[in-house]
This record gives structure tokens, sequence and C-alpha cells, in this order.
């Protein structure tokens, strides 16, 4: 659908901060109104993966230890307007290759928020920093397409690779609420980024409140066929039903 498609361009163009809030307000109800004069509603996971080769995608879990550091900040500076000058790790630039992370903390993500097991921590705000390398092998590289998939994420995330941020995930990127986007999935596309084989992802996550980290699973989904970011979630959701 056209206007969909209009739609989710201008939502992902727009800066928010530098615009009329007005004007965005009014194209905002504008578009609302018009979506759902269309009867516009969420496709099921078999309408969204209509068309996909499902058999030849491959979705590769990034399971193995990551390195983990936690940079502890009390909460009013937290939530501060300078806040982002409290986290040390972005001060030693920890999304660097560069960067020493040999007494870092092992940890594996995905398995809610045991540290040890699981990859988020307790109720410690502040920022934690997720080191790991892509599972990619060479045959992995030929793959035409390449995106993450991040189940969840607590709270606000900024990934990172090999030094170079690709994707913010935050409350003021997405306009997700604090109780949603702890609990919301993302998808972190590599076809515009440069893979060498020997790939460092680096995850800086912001947590104001509660337990916070990467506490659900990361995969890696290869493919020959372009998919949004919509088929790719329905991807990981089929894959997950069947486990």
């Amino acid at each position: 659908e056209p206007l969909v498609d209009e739609t989710q361009a201008w939502l992902k163009d727009l800066d928010a901060a530098k615009g009329d809030l007005d004007a965005i307000r009014r194209e905002m109800a504008r578009r609302i109104i018009a979506l759902q004069g269309l009867g516009y509603k969420d496709l099921t996971l078999e309408e969204e993966l209509v068309g996909v080769d499902v058999d030849r995608i491959e979705i590769v879990a990034v399971d193995k230890p990551w390195r983990f550091k936690l940079v502890e900040v009390d909460q009013p500076r937290l939530l501060g307007p300078n806040w982002s000058e409290a986290d040390t790790g972005l001060k030693g630039k920890w999304f660097d290759p560069a960067a020493d992370d040999g007494q870092w903390e092992s940890v594996r993500v995905g398995g809610k928020y045991t540290r040890a097991a699981g990859g988020g921590w307790g109720n410690e705000p502040g920022f934690g920093w997720y080191r790991t390398e892509l599972p990619l092998t060479k045959r992995d590289m030929k793959r035409k397409f390449k995106y993450l998939h991040f189940s969840a994420c607590d709270e606000d995330a900024w990934v990172y690779l090999n030094g170079t941020k690709i994707f913010d995930h935050t409350l003021e990127e997405t306009g997700l609420l604090s109780s949603e986007i702890w609990i919301a999935p993302f998808v972190v596309s590599l076809n515009d980024v440069k893979l060498r084989g020997d790939d460092l992802l680096a995850v800086r996550i912001r947590n104001t409140e509660g337990m916070g980290g990467i506490w659900k699973p990361v995969d890696l989904v290869l493919t020959d066929q372009k998919l949004t970011d919509q088929q790719v979630k329905a991807l990981i959701t089929v894959r997950m039903a069947k486990e």
C-alpha cells in the first residue's frame, strides 16, 4: 500500500528535534486518519512471509560469550540533561575494536536478567556495554543480505560495528514509551556496512530504572533475498515457536 510505505519512509526520515512540532503533529494526525480509512492492520506471520523462501534463510544465534562492563550512574544524574557525559564507556570509546576488554566480565545474552546466564543485569541504573564478534564464516560472508535481530533490550540501545555506530533503538528515535521499549524487538540491517569477517559488535545500553541489558536473544539472519524488518521479525517468531 503506497500510503503505508510513504508513512514509514516519512517517519524514518523525520527529525523531530529540528522540526516544527505543531506541523509534525498535524501531519501525523492526517496520516493516522488516512491509514484508519484504509482499514490498515498488522499482517499475520503467514502474510508477512508470503514470497519469502524460508528454506534458504539461515538464522545464526549470536550466543557465544559476550564481554560485559557496567558503568553505574545514580538515577538523578542519569535522568538529567547531560546524562551522556556520565558514561565513561563512551568517553573511553569502548565501542572501538582497539579498546581493551580483557578484564571485562564474560556473559551470555538471551537468558533474561541473570547476568552470567542471561546477559541482563540487576537494578543498578547506568550504562551496560557489551562486545562480541559476529559469527560469520567465509560461506556466510557470501550471502547477499545480512540482518541482526534483537529480541529485546532494556532500555535504550546503541549498536556499533567495527567502531562505527550503525543503529539507535531509543525512546527518542522510536517514539516508544518506556513501558514498551524494553520488550520491543528490532532489526539492524548490515547491508550498507563493510564486513571483514572478524567484525566487532558492540552494544551500549542505558538503563534508568529496574533491570536492564540485552535480556533476550540476538540472532544473525543470512539470506540471498532482501527482507523487510517485519519479515525478519516474523522469521524469528516462527523459529522460536518451533523450539
